[in-house]
């Protein structure tokens, strides 16, 4: 299986595409696994080394609200594969030297976060080969280092992206950037008294107070409170203040941090999984165990927002793949 290449893999997956409807086990056959394309091991030293140094960065920091490898050896497995597809793609300036002099700085940059194509963990590499417009995978590809994609209204990221100028912002200290798809700008935010609402409901140094009805509210200072401190959830204050969105008020009225959950964890208030956000792109099964679920493997049928892939693998017509230049098509 693993000599078949990724483009005959990827016919395989166009084709059999529309004879399975879902991976909700409505299927009247099981879609074999097909080549998830992984990229040569050439530089598979180097990319662990960088992996390693990634992880480690990444183990220090404070857990990320729903998002997070779930241990470090598949931190370690999979951030070598995003480097391994990096050096693979022939839009990239790969530079060995570069990547294993590629250290991270105490302030929390390394694979903490699972991060999908075109995001990863710097590599240190030059800008890449692939002009304004042209189509890319990875930041790293393009010379302008952004490789940005499409979304359908559901989330879903297109199979490519095209390379564009960075969306960036020089903003006032009372101001917030406001990223859209085509343009990035400077959005002032009301001050404490002032009246605030949609779209942003935010404030500058304050928190946007709204009524039930959701209509615009008044920017209030509110308290703030730190973990273990008492709490409400709601806008009346004093809510969990946390920079990395790691802490919540629990069920008792105090400021808990989330917690990573391996697969087979509960991840419901109902079965002690309060405060528990799944690893690993695991899925919370809310309908029936409570627990958190794998992914699909790299090769198996995926469906997005149901089964997700474990990135860098994605899901592209039905199965779990590695994305690459050969996959843009799809």
């Amino acid at each position: 299986m693993r000599a078949l290449s990724l483009a005959a893999a990827v016919w395989a997956l166009v084709a059999g595409a529309a004879a399975v409807a879902s991976c909700t086990g409505e299927a009247t056959f099981v879609l074999p696994a097909v080549d998830a394309g992984a990229p040569s091991t050439r530089y598979e030293a180097v990319c662990a080394a960088w992996a390693r140094r990634a992880c480690a960065s990444g183990d220090a920091c404070p857990m990320t609200y729903l998002s997070g490898w779930e241990d470090h050896a598949q931190c370690v497995a999979r951030e070598t594969l995003v480097c391994e597809l990096q050096a693979a793609d022939p839009d990239v300036r790969f530079d060995p030297a570069a990547v294993e002099a590629c250290a991270f700085t105490a302030d929390c940059p390394g694979g903490d976060v699972v991060a999908d194509a075109p995001e990863s963990p710097t590599l240190c590499l030059p800008p890449g080969k692939a002009p304004l417009g042209a189509p890319c995978v990875w930041n790293s590809a393009c010379q302008s280092g952004a490789c940005l994609y499409s979304y359908t209204p559901d989330g879903v990221a297109a199979a490519c992206g095209t390379c564009q100028a960075p969306l960036q912002c020089s903003c006032a200290s009372n101001q917030e950037c406001v990223v859209y798809p085509d343009r990035a700008e400077c959005v002032t935010l009301p001050d404490a008294g002032e009246n605030c609402g949609a779209p942003w409901y935010a404030c500058n140094d304050s928190q946007c107070v709204t009524p039930e009805d959701g209509g615009d509210g008044r920017c209030q200072e509110l308290p703030a409170a730190t973990l273990g401190m008492p709490c409400t959830a709601d806008l009346t204050g004093p809510q969990c203040a946390s920079m990395t969105s790691s802490v919540f008020c629990d069920s008792t009225g105090h400021c808990r941090a989330y917690r990573a959950a391996g697969y087979g964890k509960p991840c419901l208030v109902g079965n002690g999984g309060e405060g528990n956000a799944c690893g690993g792109a695991g899925w919370c099964d809310e309908q029936m165990t409570g627990d958190c679920q794998r992914p699909a493997p790299d090769g198996e049928p995926c469906e997005d927002e149901v089964l997700p892939c474990l990135p860098p693998a994605r899901c592209l017509q039905g199965s779990c793949i590695f994305p690459s230049r050969v996959t843009c098509g799809l």
